[in-house]
C-alpha cells in the first residue's frame, strides 16, 4: 500500500516537472524576448513617431502663435545705427521674446497633450525586429505620459551672404520629455524641435561681438 502511494506521488511530481518546467522555460524565454529585444525596438520606433508627430505640432503650434499675434522681425530685435549709418548695436526685445516663448508653450501644451492622449500605435510585425514584417500586423498602443514642463527658448543665427550683407535668423528651440509605458517597464524620451521665425538682411559691417555670440540667450 505504501509502495503504491509513494509510486502515485513520484509520478504526480514528475507529471509537475513536465508541465511546470516547461512552462516556466518559455516564461524566461518570452521575459528575455520582451526585455532583450522588443524593449529596444519598441524604443526606436516610438521615439520615431513621437519625435515626428511632436514636430509637427510644435511647429503648427508657433504657426499659430506668430499668425495670433501677427510678431516680425522688428518685434524681436532693433538695429542702431550711428552718425555714419554704421551698426552701433543690435539690441534683443526681451519683453516681446518672453511674451512670445509664454505663448509657444502654452499652445505647445495644448497641442502635445492632443498627441499624448492618442499615444502611439506600434505595429506587431516591428517587435520581431526583421525587416520584411516591420509595420505589418496588427497595431498596439503605448501610452504617453507628460515629464515636467515644456521650455522653451530662442536661438539667433547670423551668416555672411555678401560684402557687407548678413543674413540673422530667428528660431525657437522647444523642449519637452514624456515617459512611453511599455509591458514591463517605462522609459523617457527627451526632445528638442528647433523652428524657423523669422529673419532679415542686414546691410552694413555687423560687429564681430555678434558674430561670435548668439544675440540671444
Amino acid at each position: 500500500m505504501r509502495v503504491y502511494k509513494t509510486t502515485k506521488k513520484s509520478r504526480r511530481t514528475k507529471w509537475l516537472l513536465c508541465f511546470v518546467l516547461p512552462v516556466f522555460c518559455l516564461l524566461v524565454v518570452v521575459f528575455c524576448y520582451l526585455q532583450f529585444v522588443a524593449t529596444p525596438i519598441i524604443l526606436k520606433s516610438t521615439y520615431a513617431q513621437v519625435d515626428s508627430l511632436a514636430t509637427t505640432h510644435i511647429s503648427d503650434a508657433i504657426k499659430h502663435t506668430i499668425e495670433k499675434s501677427k510678431y516680425e522681425y522688428s518685434d524681436f530685435v532693433t538695429i542702431k545705427y550711428n552718425s555714419n549709418q554704421e551698426i552701433a548695436a543690435i539690441l534683443a526685445n526681451s519683453v516681446n521674446i518672453n511674451l512670445f516663448a509664454r505663448e509657444v508653450v502654452s499652445i505647445s501644451q495644448v497641442y502635445l497633450d492632443k498627441m499624448l492622449e492618442q499615444g502611439v500605435d506600434i505595429p506587431i510585425g516591428t517587435f520581431t525586429g526583421l525587416n520584411f514584417l516591420a509595420g505589418r500586423g496588427a497595431k498596439i498602443n503605448f501610452r504617453l505620459v507628460p515629464i515636467g514642463s515644456i521650455l522653451s527658448s530662442f536661438k539667433s543665427n547670423f551668416r555672411s551672404v555678401g560684402i557687407n550683407q548678413t543674413l540673422h535668423s530667428l528660431s525657437v528651440v522647444v523642449e519637452t520629455t514624456v515617459t512611453v509605458i511599455m509591458p514591463l517597464t517605462s522609459e523617457k524620451i527627451a526632445f528638442n524641435t528647433e523652428v524657423f521665425i523669422c529673419e532679415n538682411l542686414i546691410v552694413g559691417k555687423v560687429p564681430s561681438v555678434y558674430l561670435s555670440n548668439d544675440l540671444i540667450k
